[in-house]
């Protein structure tokens, strides 16, 4: 037989389950973003459809994302071997990368959601 007791405890526990999955749901960034990664560690997050350049400094040099009508792409870098400048733009809805090995940076869009 289950006892008032444990019938409160169990009921509290459903309630903080509840109470945290609505907390959390209203806490998720959604949309579609812009995850800048430098040597593995998010470096920022920025909207797609928000137009805008970021300067991103690394050890050996600096790279320019620029985000412009749903697309983001790499317009300079101070590398050698410039790769991650002709990589061709990413948009909303396709998969890929812009990566620059020599500044270990990476460009990735992800669907934040409800």
């Amino acid at each position: 037989m289950v006892k008032k007791g444990d019938r409160i405890m169990i009921g509290g526990a459903l309630l903080i389950v509840l109470v945290s999955f609505i907390v959390i749901r209203l806490m998720a960034v959604s949309g579609t973003k812009v995850i800048i990664t430098q040597n593995g560690e998010v470096y920022g997050t920025y909207d797609l459809h928000q137009n805008q350049v970021i300067q991103v400094e690394a050890d050996g040099g600096t790279n320019t994302v620029k985000i412009r009508d749903g697309s983001v792409s790499m317009t300079e870098a101070s590398c050698p071997d410039q790769i991650c400048v002709h990589t061709y733009p990413l948009s909303e809805g396709e998969p890929g990368a812009i990566v620059c090995l020599p500044h270990e940076l990476i460009v990735e869009i992800k669907q934040f959601g409800k």
